[in-house]
């Protein structure tokens, strides 16, 4: 026979009880803890924060980087060899030199991933400023090794950050001995290696996107 409805209204209390207990249990029972393990082939990710701003950055942040405003890839100033030229004598061994460190550059590999990339502009930037005989060939080894490291977009991404914010970060990795085997001297104008790094994020953005 089934129950009337005077009988159940008779059990909503109860059960309603129930379930506000239970959602105090829920509420009071601590988050699940994410795996610390990437998945393989893929970068752990930082956690959220303030630090992470540069996640922010839109294809519409790239399309709005000035790229017309640059210093031509030819010129004297933040200069990028063509795709037909190649580095010989000591340009060539310093680009070896450069290619065989990055693995175990330490600055290379400070966990912060926005400075990582920062420090590799500096040693592309440094060099450009120096007038050193490899400058122009660095850009591209650089940035072949940056995208070992990243994802494209991720790397597109931190590039971008950089460009808007090159007065960040510090610079300490002009002291760093690889950055004065490209012939860096140690009284360098840091604040226009600055602007060099800005020129170099804003070129190697566009070359990773591929516009």
């Amino acid at each position: 026979m089934n129950p009337s409805w005077r009988s159940l209204s008779a059990l909503f209390p109860f059960l309603l009880g129930l379930g506000a207990a239970w959602s105090v249990l829920a509420a009071e029972a601590p988050a699940p803890v994410p795996p610390a393990t990437p998945v393989a082939g893929k970068p752990l990710s930082p956690p959220a924060g303030a630090k992470d701003s540069w996640r922010a950055m839109t294809k519409f942040d790239f399309a709005a980087l000035p790229i017309n405003e640059m210093p031509p890839d030819a010129g004297n100033i933040s200069p990028i060899a063509g795709a037909d030229e190649e580095p010989v004598g000591t340009s060539a061994r310093l680009v070896k030199l450069v290619e065989a460190t990055l693995p175990t550059w330490a600055p290379g590999h400070v966990a912060e991933p926005v400075q990582r990339v920062r420090n590799h502009l500096f040693l592309i930037g440094a060099p450009d400023l120096a007038q050193s005989v490899a400058e122009r060939f660095l850009p591209a080894a650089v940035l072949r090794y940056l995208l070992t490291q990243f994802p494209e977009e991720e790397l597109a991404q931190i590039l971008c950050w950089i460009a808007l914010h090159p007065e960040e970060g510090t610079d300490t990795v002009l002291s760093d001995k690889l950055v004065r085997d490209m012939g860096v001297s140690a009284k360098i104008d840091a604040a226009e290696v600055r602007n060099r790094t800005y020129f170099y994020a804003v070129k190697l953005n566009r070359w990773v996107i591929g516009w």
